[in-house]
């Protein structure tokens, strides 16, 4: 009996079953034969933020006929499947998703976020697969990718490292969307655009050479204190005299110049437009066309860059509603006490100090304690000193005031580029201490390996290290610091001291000031302490909280480090003078080899806003500090300029 066909096209009763035996029969397998030219496609693989849409089937259903002509025409075809994980896009999509839930990332964790980022990626990128085979598109499913498998990632790695080491990889300032919530860039697709309705805000900006005033227009006030330049049109016949000449930066006094740019439109406004490099796409393009500076005036989570400062300030003519300065404030008040209390509890988390330690907030400086400590620790008149640098010897110069100091090593034979090694020393049996000066600002060296003390009491001057990294206090018998390198103004010495140390049992003589124990007993507040400078080392260790705590700010500072040593290490001008495994994050001295070159670099840098960059007279050439505060971009400009400097004068 004859079958009776079905009255309508049934794609399921047919396409499936036909598209499993080309599939199982390996029609789209793609294999190497040396004979056949080949031919292939590797798909724009889809981002697994949802499903496919009809761009996408018109897309692969092209794909699919050009790889199903060159199959026919007897070429080695190959169509290479995928899918891309599209992180942030992904993200956001994940995000969405636990937001209807109820939750959030840090309800989470990071692992279980990537136990449900992965469970996405199964869910969704699954789908796309099987929405791609019931198009029926005939790729080669056995070489399947997704952008994430390790053969890919490997890859990538590979590649963009090959990149590197030819040169064909460098780090530029570009304009990109930037996401405040998730601290990356983010493509065009990504971006969601809103109109708004605005105001314009007219400028008044003072010519330097003339007095007059250049009104401008402009509906991002804000960026003004990002402005590196006033651009006019070089034919507009209003503004001809003021050709090379500057105006004043309004709030900041700062000199900018006026440069001529076809930017400036004559026909509309006054024809005057201020110039923001870092945040508007044309600012930028006139930047690079003379060569003006970029400056940030957003931080990377959307404030402006002066916030903390801004709160400081504030708070500096009235503090919390009490109508008083903390300037003027008692030390005694319930206000000042609070303040201590709170910088004294945040210290201490973010070193992890133990309870059996004290924080004092002393004035002065480092160099007041190179006295403080035989004073309060001499019991048998005798310690070691370790001589790695000028701050190093000036300790070990003013204890021999006080008992025998003895140099049980030193680098002064090379002039102090290196740390000795400690793991042997010869400390004498009835030393009271051994003492290091942990990183030495000048010849920018820093221990990575603390000394075999053999059982005798470790004291640390960290000043130019302090809060640089994480650091096991417990190592140590005494820390302290000047802050004004990483932590606040200069006035302010923080000792973390251990408290079996901290006694009545000091020298004949010891000022009652410089004795600790008055100064612990009294929790500070012995006399008046420095109350501002105490005050600003509070914001900033909030600040390195906010960061991400001590570990945070080691990367952050290997990284701006990696930066200037990678390219001393490749530079065929400069050099460093510190051996590798005894670098310093915080200082990085450098030279030429030529005197008088070195001279030029200084002055060159100074004029183009790199200062300070003169080394110490014993060691010549340069030093570029770098503490906590310098951001990235600092390091980056300052390669930028050495490069320079060394096409033009190596």
């Amino acid at each position: 009996m004859a079958k009776e066909l079905a009255k309508q096209y049934d794609p399921s009763e047919v396409e499936d079953r036909t598209y499993k035996f080309w599939c199982d029969k390996k029609y789209f397998h793609a294999k190497r034969e040396k004979n056949k030219k080949t031919y292939t496609i590797v798909i724009p693989p889809p981002n697994i933020t949802g499903q496919l849409h009809m761009g996408h089937a018109l897309d692969n259903t092209l794909q699919d006929i050009l790889v199903r002509y060159h199959r026919m025409a007897g070429y080695d075809t190959l169509w290479l499947p995928g899918t891309d994980h599209a992180s942030i896009a992904t993200e956001a999509k994940i995000v969405e998703a636990m937001r209807k839930e109820g939750i959030t990332k840090d309800d989470l964790g990071r692992e279980k976020f990537l136990e449900r980022a992965w469970d996405w990626k199964k869910q969704y990128g699954g789908r796309i697969i099987e929405q791609l085979k019931k198009m029926g598109s005939s790729c080669d499913w056995d070489r399947e990718r997704f952008t994430l498998d390790e053969g890919c990632s490997k890859a990538v790695r590979e590649v963009f490292v090959g990149l590197y080491e030819k040169g064909l990889i460098y780090r530029g300032n570009r304009m990109v969307n930037w996401c405040p919530h998730c601290n990356t860039s983010i493509s065009d697709a990504e971006v969601e655009y809103e109109e708004k309705d605005s105001n314009f805000w007219h400028l008044l900006y003072e010519v330097k050479e003339t007095g007059e005033k250049l009104e401008l227009a402009t509906t991002r006030p804000e960026t003004m204190l990002g402005d590196t330049a006033v651009a006019i049109n070089g034919d507009d016949p209003r503004y001809k005299h003021l050709h090379g000449c500057h105006v004043i930066l309004p709030l900041l006094n700062k000199e900018i110049p006026i440069v001529c740019d076809e930017h400036a439109d004559m026909t509309k406004g006054t024809g005057v437009v201020k110039i923001t490099p870092a945040h508007d796409p044309n600012d930028f393009e006139v930047g690079l066309r003379h060569n003006l500076p970029i400056i940030r005036t957003f931080t990377y989570d959307g404030h402006m860059t002066g916030k903390a400062d801004k709160e400081a300030a504030d708070e500096m003519l009235d503090y919390k509603g009490t109508g008083m300065s903390v300037m003027e404030m008692s030390h005694r008040s319930k206000a000042f006490d609070d303040i201590i209390k709170e910088a004294e509890k945040d210290i201490r988390d973010l070193m992890g100090i133990p309870d059996n330690y004290k924080v004092l907030f002393l004035q002065g400086g480092a160099s007041q304690q190179f006295s403080a400590v035989p004073m309060n620790l001499m019991k048998n008149k005798k310690a070691a000193y370790i001589i790695t640098g000028q701050w190093a010897k000036k300790a070990y110069q003013e204890a021999q005031k006080y008992g025998e100091a003895v140099a049980v090593a030193s680098s002064a034979d090379k002039t102090f580029s290196y740390i000795p090694d400690c793991s042997d020393l010869d400390i004498p049996e009835d030393a009271d201490y051994v003492y290091i000066c942990e990183n030495n600002t000048i010849y920018g060296t820093k221990y990575k390996t603390l000394p075999n003390t053999k059982g005798h009491t470790l004291v640390a001057d960290v000043s130019s290290c302090f809060l640089s990294e994480p650091v096991d206090v417990t190592k140590y018998g005494v820390i302290y610091g000047g802050v004004q390198k990483n932590v606040g103004p200069a006035g302010v010495v923080i000792a973390i001291i251990r408290e079996d140390l901290i006694t009545d049992d000091v020298l004949e003589g010891t000022p009652t000031m410089l004795k600790w124990k008055t100064q612990a007993d009294a929790d500070s507040l012995y006399n008046t302490p420095p109350c501002y400078g105490i005050y600003i080392c509070g914001k900033v260790f909030k600040w390195i909280k906010k960061m991400g705590g001590l570990e945070a700010m080691k990367a952050h500072n290997e990284k701006k480090a990696k930066i200037l040593y990678d390219y001393l290490d490749q530079s065929k001008l400069f050099k460093g003078t510190v051996v590798p495994e005894d670098r310093s994050l915080m200082n990085v001295p450098f030279v030429t080899g030529d005197a008088e070159l070195d001279k030029k670099f200084v002055a060159e840098a100074t004029a183009a806003g790199f200062v300070n960059l003169k080394g110490h007279r014993t060691v010549g050439g340069m030093r570029a500090s770098i503490y906590n505060a310098m951001p990235i971009e600092g390091v980056e400009k300052l390669v930028e300029f050495m490069k320079k400097f060394e096409a033009e004068n190596a």
